[in-house]
């Protein structure tokens, strides 16, 4: 079977360079034995060319590379601007469970680098897009490419409505989704702790750091199907971390792209303005990610501040640099501590949470006077697996939160008011 592929390969790449019209089911991958397909198309010159792999939603249990309206409606403006497009179909939930579906975009990106001199393509100049479901995976992949995984670098990100955060999405919606229990094989369909365990490993917000690519996040305000929120809660921890990160925003735009062209007026000045952010981007990629060494944790000692915290609570945490303990938070706010598991977990107040422009708001000029104050609050906070990013000064913990260290004077002036109220 490997010697035929290769013979179909070696055909395919034959006059690949001048090939105008699309190439059809080329297979980038075998796993499990089952042929993985993608669809291409190479703009007409002398490249090479930058390019962008795309990836189809549907839930993770449905949906093609070639969806019409999922897929289609970015591909010829990619191609307009002189820049090879690249679909794939994955295994779905139906076929296999998670991470199945990240691991074979991942084995889409090694193909296509592989191969790059074929396709006329500069390899350091590849994008990886995806849209709802294939916006989580391509978020996930980003996640995935640590500096021990060089092969899976990426020049930039464009995440089309992504669910990045599975448990606060879970949590919405007031219980497990199907599609989740079915994408993770998770039989619950209450939020109990070892489903949240789950989740929370196929987030991509548990695992965001300042290593990222430059992200390019699109979403509409009406979304009734991934919350328009998230990417702005998205944005802003990329943004904390010093990941370049913008975001075009659809004025009451639903679910998928291709309803935004039916919109009266259409909205279709996205399609421009995503060629013109990936020219921009791509013009100086990123460098591959620096390996860092691990920091101790005596270095974590002082007060750190939780960025995303509910509103005015001053939600602190306190870190005794003994190795003895983990995480003390310094507030009023209810927590515990399990030293067996080495954990803290941090119950926030009801209803109290950062203030994002609402979902369903047409005019985003009012947006601060239209707020949801439960959005991207859960409900408890667990700290382990710390990740501390001496450059930046931040902290993250394994699922998603965000400290930012504060200075000494800080630290002195927060003490004596606490001693001053007797706590």
């Amino acid at each position: 079977m490997k010697n035929v592929l290769t013979l179909i390969l070696a055909f395919s790449f034959a006059g690949i360079a001048s090939a105008k019209d699309p190439q059809l089911d080329v297979t980038y991958a075998l796993p499990d034995g089952k042929p993985q397909t993608m669809d291409y198309r190479i703009p007409d010159g002398p490249g090479p060319f930058p390019a962008v792999i795309f990836v189809h939603g549907g839930g993770w249990a449905s949906g093609d590379k070639e969806h019409a309206t999922e897929v289609k409606p970015i591909l010829d403006p990619l191609y307009a601007g002189n820049i090879a497009w690249f679909t794939i179909n994955y295994r779905l939930s139906g076929q296999a469970k998670y991470p199945a579906c990240v691991e074979d975009v991942e084995s889409a990106i090694q193909f296509v680098k592989a191969h790059a001199k074929e396709y006329n393509i500069d390899p350091e100049k590849i994008a990886l897009g995806g849209e709802s479901a294939g916006g989580h995976i391509v978020d996930m992949v980003a996640v995935r490419a640590t500096p021990d995984k060089p092969e899976r670098h990426l020049a930039a990100v464009i995440a089309f409505y992504a669910p990045n955060d599975l448990v606060e999405d879970s949590f919405r919606r007031g219980s497990g989704a199907a599609l989740l229990q079915n994408l993770f094989g998770v039989r619950s369909t209450a939020l109990d702790t070892e489903s949240i365990k789950v989740l929370q490993a196929g987030s991509p917000i548990a695992f965001v750091s300042p290593n990222l690519p430059p992200f390019l996040l699109l979403h509409g305000t009406a979304d009734t199907s991934v919350d328009y929120p998230s990417s702005i809660i998205w944005q802003e921890d990329l943004d904390i971390l010093g990941v370049p990160c913008e975001m075009i925003t659809i004025p009451m735009g639903v679910h998928v792209m291709g309803n935004w062209d039916k919109m009266n007026p259409p909205q279709t000045a996205y399609k421009e303005q995503l060629v013109a952010w990936l020219h921009k981007t791509l013009a100086n990629p990123p460098a591959a990610v620096v390996k860092t060494e691990p920091v101790a944790q005596d270095k974590l000692a002082g007060l750190w501040k939780n960025v995303h915290g509910p509103d005015n609570s001053g939600i602190y945490l306190v870190a005794d640099g003994t190795g003895d303990s983990l995480l003390a938070p310094m507030s009023s706010v209810k927590w515990t501590y399990d030293p067996t598991a080495a954990q803290v977990h941090i119950d926030y107040p009801a209803g109290e949470g950062r203030n994002v422009p609402y979902a369903g708001s047409p005019d985003l000029s009012q947006a601060n006077k239209d707020k949801i104050t439960n959005a991207g609050v859960r409900p408890k906070v667990s700290f382990y697996d710390l990740h501390y990013f001496p450059k930046q000064d931040v902290m993250i913990s394994s699922n998603g939160e965000i400290y930012t260290r504060q200075t000494a004077a800080t630290m002195t002036a927060y003490l004596k008011k606490k001693a001053a109220a007797g706590n």
